[in-house]
């Protein structure tokens, strides 16, 4: 197991004040679900609005085939079933297109998709509670291992498909914490 590249989000004075910059912290994160969204169904829609009018210029150039070019058609023998083929996609296409924009084409669209993930947060997010047991070495022990272990509880937090992280709450003594101007000499010295 690998317990680097930590880092600090939420430093306060007092825990219930940590415990709201971690609520925050996952509100915003909900928000960015809910954008994430709304920018997908967005891409969704445009895609199809370019798809829509390749076929029609599919069709269009089919029915010229049809109506006597036959020399800008692959195979002028089964141009009947090509255009029908090509017009049955338009068609769907057509209905994916009206089905995207529509949803997004007022402000009570966007405000729907905000709503469906805010609404049903327990779908986008997880904490989970997990005993591991680790030896010195840092890696995972099971329960046949002999030898010193630390048993510890690690706590996963999980928002949206792309953030999963292990979390904890921990106190520091105010003396313990580095003063900020060992922090700018720090700084100093790679500058």
């Amino acid at each position: 197991m690998n317990f680097s590249d930590h880092k600090v989000i939420a430093p306060a004075a007092t825990l219930a004040a940590t415990r709201l910059e971690v609520g925050k912290r996952i509100i915003q994160r909900l928000a960015q679900v809910a954008l994430s969204r709304i920018i997908a169904l967005d891409s969704t829609a445009t895609d199809l609005q370019q798809r829509k009018a390749y076929l029609a210029a599919q069709v269009r150039v089919l029915k010229l085939g049809r109506d006597g070019m036959e020399g800008i058609v692959s195979d002028p023998a089964t141009i009947g079933e090509q255009i029908a083929a090509a017009e049955r996609e338009l068609k769907e296409t057509v209905g994916g297109y009206i089905e995207a924009k529509g949803s997004l084409a007022t402000l009570d669209g966007y405000i729907r998709l905000i709503d469906d993930v805010f609404s049903h947060a327990d779908q986008h997010l997880t904490l989970t509670r997990t005993p591991v047991r680790i030896n010195r070495m840092g890696f995972k022990a099971d329960d046949a291992s002999a030898g010193p272990v630390n048993e510890l509880t690690l706590t996963e937090l999980s928002i949206g498909d792309n953030l999963r992280l292990a979390i904890a709450i921990v106190r520091c003594p105010r003396s313990e914490l580095p003063r900020k101007d060992d922090l700018l000499a720090k700084a100093e010295r790679f500058l």
